[in-house]
C-alpha cells in the first residue's frame, strides 16, 4: 500500500503596488509603482471632479525618531509640530534664513518622537540633507523610508467610496491633517485629509504592502460610485485648477510664503522660533506681499514655464503652471503676479519673442466664469 505525504504550501503573495497599477491599465512613471495616466486623462480628471477617482501620488518619504525628534522639528519648520496630536498630519515648510521655499512637506505623527515626512520627489535630498547639516547635537535619527506609499481617494462621492471600502468614513473635508486609522490585512494605514484637488479628499499614507491592499479594496467599489483610477497627469490638471502651489513650480527659493498663498496652510505664529520665522513674521504683522498666486486663461497650447506676463510693456509676474482644463475648455495658468492685477485684466505671456493675450482669474479657478 502507497502512502501519499500532504505538502503543505503557502498561499502566493499578494500582489504589490506596482503589480496592482499595471493590472489597472496604468503606463507608468518610469517604471515606478506610480502611473502617468490609465489611457484617458480627460476621463481621469472627469472621474474626480464629478464622482470620485483614486490615484497613487508621487512622493518620497522621511523618518524622524529620537528624543529630540519634535524639539528639532519645532525649531526647522513653519509649523507647530508640538502641538500635533499622534495620528494627525500638517503642511508646512522648510525656509531658508531669508524665508525663502527650500521645500514644503507633510508631517505625520506616528509617536511621541517618532513623525514621517513627505514631500516631492526633486526636493527630497536636498530638504534631507539640510536637516541633516542642522541637526548638530540633536539626539534624531533622519532617514529614507523606503517602503511607504501614499494613494490619494478625490472627489464628491470620495466619503462614500471610503466607507463601502473600509467600513469607516475618514474626514474628507478641511481642516487639512485631519487623520483616521485604519487597519487593513493587519498593517496600519493613515487616512489625512487633504486640499490637494478642490474636492472632497483624503490621502491614504503606510507601508506600500497595506496601500497595495487599500488600493485593491477601492477599487471592488469603484464602478459602483462611477469612479475611475486617476495619473499624475490628472492630477497636474486638478491642482492648477484648484490654485494649488507645487515645490518645484510655484514653491522655490525665489518665494516667499505669503506671495504663494500658503501661510494659512503652513504658517503658526503662535509657536517658537524657526529659520525664516522674523521675515515671515515681519511681513505678516507690518505689511503685505507686493505679489500673490493668480490664475491666468487664455486660448491655444500651455505656455512654457518661466514665460513673462506683461502689461503695458512692464514685466508683472511670470507663468509657473500651466495646463490644458477640461473643466473650462481652455488653457489654464498659475503665475505669481502683482497684487494690483484686477480679475478679469488682460495681460500678456510673452516667450521668445511670441505674445499671446491672457486673463487674469482668481485661484480656484476651475468653476470662474469671468468678472
Amino acid at each position: 500500500m502507497s502512502h501519499l505525504r500532504a505538502v503543505r504550501t503557502d498561499p502566493p503573495p499578494e500582489p504589490g503596488l506596482l503589480d496592482r497599477l499595471t493590472a489597472s491599465g496604468a503606463r507608468l512613471v518610469d517604471g515606478r509603482a506610480v502611473a502617468n495616466d490609465f489611457g484617458d486623462v480627460a476621463r481621469e480628471h472627469a472621474a474626480v471632479r464629478r464622482a470620485v477617482g483614486i490615484g497613487v501620488r508621487d512622493r518620497l518619504f522621511t523618518r524622524f525618531e529620537g528624543p529630540h525628534a519634535t524639539r528639532f522639528l519645532q525649531g526647522m519648520v513653519t509649523q507647530d509640530v508640538a502641538g500635533l496630536a499622534v495620528g494627525d498630519a500638517r503642511y508646512a515648510l522648510m525656509l531658508t534664513p531669508k524665508a525663502r521655499v527650500l521645500s514644503d512637506l507633510r508631517l505625520l505623527r506616528l509617536g511621541d518622537e517618532l513623525l514621517v515626512a513627505d514631500s516631492e520627489p526633486d526636493a527630497t535630498p536636498g530638504l534631507r540633507s539640510t536637516l541633516v547639516r542642522y541637526r548638530l547635537g540633536s539626539r534624531v535619527a533622519i532617514e529614507p523610508l523606503e517602503d511607504w506609499a501614499c494613494l490619494a481617494v478625490a472627489g464628491p462621492r470620495a466619503g462614500m467610496l471610503l466607507l463601502d471600502a473600509f467600513g469607516v468614513l475618514p474626514r474628507v473635508e478641511p481642516p487639512e491633517g485631519t487623520g483616521t486609522l485604519l487597519e487593513l490585512d493587519g498593517t496600519a494605514l493613515h487616512a489625512v485629509a487633504s486640499t490637494l484637488y478642490g474636492e472632497k479628499a483624503v490621502e491614504i499614507l503606510g507601508p506600500a504592502a497595506g496601500v497595495a491592499a487599500a488600493w485593491a479594496a477601492l477599487s471592488d467599489h469603484l464602478p459602483r460610485h462611477g469612479g475611475a483610477p486617476f495619473g499624475t497627469a490628472a492630477e497636474e490638471i486638478l491642482r492648477v485648477e484648484a490654485g494649488v502651489p507645487r515645490q518645484g513650480a510655484e514653491l522655490d527659493e525665489q518665494v516667499m510664503p505669503a506671495e504663494v498663498g500658503v501661510v494659512e496652510r503652513a504658517v503658526s505664529f503662535t509657536k517658537g522660533c524657526y529659520i525664516g520665522q522674523e521675515p515671515v513674521a515681519r511681513l505678516h504683522y507690518r505689511g503685505h506681499a507686493n505679489r500673490v498666486l493668480r490664475a491666468l486663461l487664455l486660448d491655444g497650447a500651455p505656455p512654457a514655464p518661466g514665460s513673462e506676463v506683461v502689461l503695458d510693456g512692464k514685466t508683472v509676474g511670470r507663468v509657473t503652471s500651466a495646463v490644458r482644463s477640461p473643466s473650462l475648455g481652455r488653457t489654464v495658468a498659475l503665475g505669481v503676479l502683482r497684487r494690483e492685477l484686477e480679475d478679469g485684466r488682460q495681460v500678456l505671456v510673452t516667450r521668445d519673442g511670441e505674445e499671446r493675450p491672457a486673463e487674469v482669474a482668481p485661484v480656484p479657478v476651475y468653476s470662474w466664469r469671468g468678472a
